[in-house]
């Protein structure tokens, strides 16, 4: 390994972020598959592995450089993730628990994927096994390539995995459910409240730095940079806060980026309309206090029971722009070197003035057509209070001429190479992609354009969320258990926020939420 590469650390928090985690090595995979035979691909590895030489056998061993963090009945662990059974007992990382679906099954996919015989071709593939049916990766370590230690892996004693009558697998519970069938109305407690996320992170998080994150940080020569993923609606963002602000005061001077996780079809999840609020308002308390801990905010959503996508879908899709995104920190042969503190500076150097509170990626476009970015995307759920919103503000086509901060451009396509300050970067040979098995789990990804900009539909999804926290003050205190004080900074930074987004002069009041008829346009 050169001295020269850069090498990232990626850590998941919850069910869905390590869907996305998964995937991308299996794309960090494929690649070794690439480059091994084709060489035409990058010329090192390490940005994301650890790797392993031996050269007296000429061999090599990578290991994803990750922490994924999950809750128990989440997966089939024993079997994808350690060789020796005996070292599951030493460590203690699992026990038998009682519940009504205690054991994961091994998917036929991952039996593939075990046994060494997975096709190159996913046609070759289907003739096999059919992969139409999405259950067959309700769980990610139902297609995870790699081999994980137990460095990788954190496992809640607290909270589970529950399927409920509807079959949806959504947010943890925390106490066993029984399979006496007489018991039909047993009460269980949801991960969704902020203090859940508090105590949980309280409860693990020596676990977390001594026995998984220090690990992996003495095994690094020439440490850049941490990839944070975590859902943004429930606890998960929580105890994604209280990690970050023992990171800022460890590292302060790594860099650290941020990708938050939302569900984007609130409306249609199986839970009590007051759950539903309280995901609303966990993504709103995320967003804004994650801001005060990163370099930059990647917000991005996914489905979870739809018929046109779903969690494996989505998650993959937005893997293939993780990597996308991810891949121009490769060591390139040809290529002058990329560094993540590059990707801040295009995008905030224009605005010196808002460089502090400017911290949301406002657009996140593929393809010249394609958002991903969660905040542009935002949609009103269902049975929300609206009070005096003008909802159509929302909605698309307000977008015709809007200032540009700053701008990252990113291309697989030989089509913009010409083009100045254009980041290339090489593209992924389909052939090996084997585990992106639905039809809507690929996007063939050309180019990403990042956007640090004043884009309306993206502030004024913003103002929507603050209007909501104003004019819902009371019942998002008593929802959420939180104090007055606490939710008045909140509104006031979440003000501040959408000020760094408005070139010139812009002034809202808080308290009558009051605008001018000028401001009043753009609302």
């Amino acid at each position: 390994m050169s001295l020269n590469d850069q090498e990232f650390i990626n850590i998941g928090f919850g069910h869905v972020s390590c869907h996305l985690i998964t995937q991308f090595y299996n794309i960090e995979e494929s690649i070794l598959q690439q480059q091994l035979r084709l060489k035409n691909c990058r010329s090192s590895h390490n940005v994301n592995l650890h790797c392993h030489f031996n050269l007296m056998n000429k061999t090599a061993s990578y290991t994803p450089r990750a922490i994924l963090y999950d809750t128990k009945n989440s997966g089939n662990f024993k079997d994808n993730w350690l060789n020796n059974i005996n070292q599951i007992d030493d460590i203690g990382l699992f026990q038998t628990i009682n519940t009504n679906n205690d054991s994961v099954l091994k998917s036929d996919f991952q039996k593939l994927l075990d046994s060494g015989k997975t096709p190159e071709s996913v046609d070759l593939l289907k003739e096999s096994l059919n992969f139409e049916d999405v259950k067959e990766f309700e769980y990610w370590t139902n297609y995870n390539k790699f081999l994980l230690k137990s460095q990788n892996l954190i496992i809640s004693d607290d909270w589970y995995h529950y399927k409920n009558k509807n079959g949806n697998v959504f947010i943890p519970t925390n106490i066993p459910i029984n399979e006496n069938k007489n018991k039909t109305n047993d009460y269980f407690k949801h991960f969704i409240q902020p203090d859940a996320g508090k105590q949980e992170y309280d409860k693990t998080k020596y676990e977390l730095w001594d026995d998984k994150f220090h690990h992996w940080i003495e095994k690094c020569d020439n440490f850049k940079h941490f990839n944070i993923f975590a859902e943004f609606d429930d606890a998960w963002g929580n105890l994604n806060t209280n990690f970050l602000e023992e990171l800022r005061d460890e590292f302060n001077k790594t860099t650290v980026f941020q990708y938050s996780l939302s569900c984007s079809n609130i409306s249609k999840v199986d839970v009590s309309q007051s759950i539903k609020t309280s995901m609303f308002v966990n993504n709103i308390i995320n967003t804004i206090e994650c801001t005060e801990f990163v370099d930059l905010l990647f917000p991005l959503s996914y489905k979870f029971k739809d018929k046109e996508d779903n969690l494996f879908e989505s998650c993959s899709k937005n893997a293939l722009l993780f990597q996308t995104i991810n891949a121009v920190f490769d060591q390139k042969e040809g290529q002058a070197k990329i560094t993540p503190n590059e990707i801040i500076r295009r995008l905030t150097f224009n605005n010196n003035a808002s460089i502090r509170e400017q911290k949301i990626v406002s657009s996140i476009n593929v393809n010249n057509n394609i958002e991903f970015n969660h905040i542009t995307n935002f949609e009103v759920p269902k049975n929300f209070q609206y009070n005096n919103f003008k909802t159509w503000k929302l909605k698309d086509g307000q977008n015709a001429d809007y200032h540009i901060f700053g701008k990252v451009d990113i291309t697989r396509s030989a089509s913009n190479k010409n083009e100045q300050d254009v980041i290339r970067t090489y593209n992924l040979d389909q052939r090996y992609l084997n585990t992106f098995l639905t039809k809507n789990s690929f996007i063939d990804i050309k180019d990403v354009s990042l956007e640090m900009s004043e884009n309306m539909k993206f502030i004024n999804t913003l103002k929507y969320w603050m209007f909501y926290m104003i004019k819902n003050k009371n019942y998002v205190k008593s929802l959420m258990f939180l104090s007055e004080d606490y939710l008045n900074e909140l509104i006031e930074r979440m003000h501040i926020l959408i000020k760094s987004y408005k070139k010139g002069n812009y002034f809202l009041d808080i308290e009558g939420f009051e605008m001018s008829d000028e401001e009043d346009d753009d609302y």
